[in-house]
């Protein structure tokens, strides 16, 4: 998938323990914020699937059951939490630029303001009946939640609106791979630092064994010499 031309700048953000446990199991990858991107689609896909579940299995529960309620609002929350991770997910990995990076983090913002909204509003003040004392509020928490999804598929709609659909630049195709050779490099060169500090602390281990040997076989040597004269002193005397 073609990156942006500076998206190679980001810092890596994630463990290395991550990152390895995913290179494992998926193979490496370029950039490592396409590891940050998989795991957040996976998840927000989750939590879809989940709220969906859960909504799904709430139908056999009573209207005047209370947990009918708390049912639909973990539903709707796990969904609607769900749904702006899979399309930040999705748009970051897009050949966006950085300035419309931001848009992606108004609109998760506003999409998870939204949730939290819902939570404090439902089921009181949602989908209230005219002649209800309490205020509805479904109305503007969704307007709400709609602008934070319009603001995370905003940056995929400009790119293809301003620039429209192009074929893959090899300039930038070769910034990538020297992008991915600079951190090979760099991985290579801590690798290889790690050897010889290992090899130069074999090299004293090897050294200070050596040393402990000799001592030893010195002290070995003097004994059995002292052995030997009180043997002999011994025989002497008897004699």
């Amino acid at each position: 998938m073609t990156k942006d031309d500076t998206a190679g700048s980001e810092p890596n953000l994630l463990p290395e323990t991550v990152e390895r446990w995913h290179r494992s199991r998926f193979g490496s990858s370029v950039y490592s914020e396409e590891v940050y991107g998989y795991w957040i689609f996976a998840i927000g896909t989750s939590l879809v699937i989940i709220g969906f579940l859960i909504f799904i299995l709430s139908s056999v529960l009573g209207k005047g059951d209370t947990n009918l309620w708390v049912a639909r609002q973990t539903a709707a929350v796990l969904a609607a939490s769900g749904a702006p991770a899979v399309l930040y997910a999705t748009v970051r990995e897009l050949p966006v630029r950085h300035v419309h990076r931001g848009a992606l983090a108004t609109g998760a913002f506003l999409c998870s303001v939204a949730v939290v909204l819902f939570v404090f509003y439902y089921p009181t003040n949602w989908n209230a009946l005219s002649r209800s004392p309490s205020p509805d509020s479904s109305g503007w928490v969704s307007a709400v939640y709609f602008l934070g999804i319009i603001f995370l598929v905003l940056p995929a709609l400009v790119r293809v609106w301003t620039e429209g659909f192009h074929r893959s630049n090899p300039d930038r195709r070769v910034k990538q791979l020297v992008h991915k050779v600079d951190r090979l490099e760099k991985k290579l060169e801590s690798q290889s630092s790690t050897v010889n500090e290992i090899s130069e602390e074999n090299r004293r281990i090897r050294s200070t064994v050596d040393e402990i040997e000799n001592r030893l076989r010195t002290v070995s040597e003097q004994h059995e010499r002292s052995m030997r004269e009180d043997v002999s002193e011994r025989y002497r005397g008897e004699d």
